[in-house]
């Protein structure tokens, strides 16, 4: 199972600093000038542990970011160093597991998204501290809602591309498109309705979630979802960090967006979410148009292997950033590891042979990312007060059909 931060940025009203308003502060957050008038750019990402990694020019410079409809256009301090960029005005913001911070907000004169140029962009100035996760997906931040506001972007996860263009007419993969009506709230967040297990719920199209399916807790027991199994540990990291908090894992029966279906998807939630959240699986089901302007989402259905059912080892590891032990910081209810008595928190001195404590922290999170979603059996060399152990973890289904 892949356990994949949430990374949406949510702005928090009512901050005064530095004499701006609130509705200042906004529209300089999602300020951005489309410069490309006709035509289609596409341009490959990179499927990342499931976020999608998207090349942006910023001065003579390249970098990766993450493409996310949740969230907004972040800058790191050493990009605005290198452009010579300073803060327009300081706002306090919210991460999406409810931790804030106060934050410089800039002005980009020019970048470019996969080749397709926008002026003007309002970005928060974020170097993701305390989420060290964060930094291992991207050196720049998030590319979001201000700038996929506009123009038409479509999202082929078979062919890993991008497609962008002013003209639906230009998209391909339209002819079996299912059209889903999107309501942009005032932040440009894109909210639309889907049935879960039959009942209607409004949902946020995040592309900063990895997962398929995120609750809020009130949702979840709204639902009275009876095939569930709690995580132990760390909850979700957002742009802030992650809260130490007990969540739940759960087998719902359908998700239906429109005519499109998916049966038994899995969804997490916990008591910090704040919205109920589609992630970036979607794409492993659809092919995503998305044309905000005229507040529509269009799905077209992929064809695809039957669903087996997901395997998990039943963990999820973490390490300090500056160097120190790594350790089991999830374990999940009656999963492989908790059956093999590994423990929460337990010290993993290795995980299939590679010794994990001298690794820079994004080589280590690589590494174990990397280890956790093959097949074939884990490893673990477990260190503990009486003496070292070696456990070997074989994948499961995580709930039984």
């Amino acid at each position: 199972m892949k356990a994949f931060p949430s990374l949406a940025l949510f702005l928090w009203f009512g901050i005064m600093v530095y004499g701006q308003s609130a509705k200042e502060q906004l529209a300089l957050a999602n300020a951005a000038q489309l410069d490309h008038s006709s035509g289609t750019i596409a341009f490959t990402y990179q499927d990342k542990f499931g976020y999608l990694i998207v090349p942006v020019n910023i001065g003579s410079e390249t970098y990766d970011y993450i493409f996310d409809t949740g969230g907004y256009n972040t800058i790191t301090t050493t990009i605005m160093q290198h452009n010579d960029l300073n803060p327009v005005m300081q706002v306090e913001v919210g991460s999406s597991n409810q931790k804030k911070a106060k934050i410089d907000l800039v002005s980009i004169p020019t970048l470019a998204v996969g080749g397709i140029p926008f002026t003007q962009v309002g970005a928060f100035n974020f170097d993701f501290e305390e989420a060290p996760q964060i930094p291992c997906y991207t050196n720049g931040g998030l590319i979001g809602k201000g700038i996929i506001r506009h123009g038409i972007w479509q999202i082929d996860s078979e062919a890993k591309q991008i497609r962008f263009s002013t003209e639906l007419k230009d998209m391909p993969h339209m002819r079996t498109a299912i059209p889903i009506k999107v309501k942009l709230d005032k932040t440009f967040n894109p909210f639309f309705k889907a049935k879960i297990n039959g009942q209607n719920h409004r949902f946020l199209l995040d592309l900063g979630y990895g997962g398929m399916v995120s609750l809020t807790q009130k949702t979840a027991q709204n639902l009275k979802i009876t095939n569930t199994l709690e995580i132990q540990g760390e909850g979700s990291v957002g742009a802030h960090g992650s809260k130490i908090e007990n969540s739940h894992l759960a087998q719902l029966e359908s998700l239906q967006i429109g005519s499109g279906k998916i049966e038994r998807p899995i969804a997490r939630y916990a008591a910090s979410n704040n919205h109920n959240l589609i992630g970036a699986d979607i794409l492993e089901h659809f092919i995503l148009t998305l044309d905000f302007e005229r507040s529509t989402l269009y799905l077209t259905p992929l064809d695809h292997k039957t669903d087996k059912g997901k395997t998990s080892f039943g963990l999820d590891f973490n390490k300090g950033t500056n160097g120190g032990t790594a350790y089991i910081s999830r374990i999940f209810g009656n999963g492989p590891a908790q059956k093999a008595g590994l423990l929460l928190y337990d010290t993993i001195e290795a995980v299939n042979g590679q010794v994990l404590t001298d690794m820079e922290y994004c080589d280590f999170y690589d590494y174990v990312n990397t280890q956790l979603g093959q097949e074939t059996p884990l490893t673990l060399t477990v260190l503990r007060k009486t003496g070292i152990e070696k456990v070997v973890l074989k994948k499961a289904h995580l709930f039984t059909k």
